[in-house]
């Protein structure tokens, strides 16, 4: 039961989401190469579910590699997966000559990052960290806690701000928001660099199918099917 989600994961435990069942007492397996691969991979507990889900819609999106890994059952269901919403900390995000506010992001990183971070650096600019950069950006100070920040375009964030405090030295306002897209492009070019995804795929049999793979879902598919094969645990 469940062979597909403990075989990938290799644990039954630190789910938050509905989309998975309770714990059993698997017993995890011990293979350094595949923990490590699942630690980079962010499927390791503690890490969001956003990870695991991601993964998992990967491997059914293509029912011929799904079913390399046999299972007699499942209780899980990504469809009960819910995004959390979007957070605001230290200000709300308001309407500004483009139009209403929004916050539609796409990374294009790996790690996936969920926060977007603007602090104040003078009073025509801002400092802006979000998917492992950090840049410098005009941000214009306005009358009453308003600030009005030049996005770059690919923050997938647009509208001014009204704070909560003044706008100065040490002030942070901090979006805390989910990609609407799983960056499988970003993670497919990890997985062609990483020793412990190539040596699994290989000993999994897969290697012609990853480098014939003609979508990086494709490839994180067989990433993870691979992963799970080696799960002697579950697949002795």
């Amino acid at each position: 039961m469940n062979e597909r989600l403990y075989s990938i994961t290799n644990r039954d435990t630190g789910f938050s989401s509905e989309a998975f069942p309770a714990p059993i007492g698997f017993i995890p397996d011990q293979n350094s190469e595949a923990d490590a691969l699942r630690s980079e991979l962010r499927l390791t507990e503690g890490n969001d579910d956003y990870f695991t889900v991601g993964l998992l819609a990967a491997v059914r999106a293509f029912p011929v590699y799904y079913e390399l890994l046999r299972e007699r059952g499942s209780a899980v269901d990504v469809s009960k997966y819910v995004r959390p919403t979007t957070l605001h900390q230290g200000g709300t995000l308001t309407s500004g000559p483009g139009g209403p506010p929004s916050v539609v992001r796409v990374c294009r990183a790996w790690p996936v990052t969920f926060k977007v971070d603007l602090e104040y650096l003078a009073d025509d600019a801002a400092t802006i960290r979000y998917d492992g950069k950090t840049l410098t950006i005009a941000c214009r100070k306005m009358e009453d806690r308003r600030i009005d920040p030049t996005w770059p375009e690919d923050c997938g964030v647009s509208g001014r701000v009204d704070l909560l405090n003044d706008w100065e030295v040490g002030n942070v306002y901090r979006i805390e928001n989910y990609p609407v897209r799983f960056p499988y492009a970003a993670l497919s070019a990890v997985a062609s660099r990483s020793a412990e995804a190539q040596s699994l795929i290989a000993k999994a049999g897969l290697a012609d199918a990853f480098y014939g793979g003609r979508s990086s879902i494709e490839k994180i598919a067989l990433v993870a099917i691979a992963l799970g094969r080696s799960n002697r645990r579950v697949y002795p």
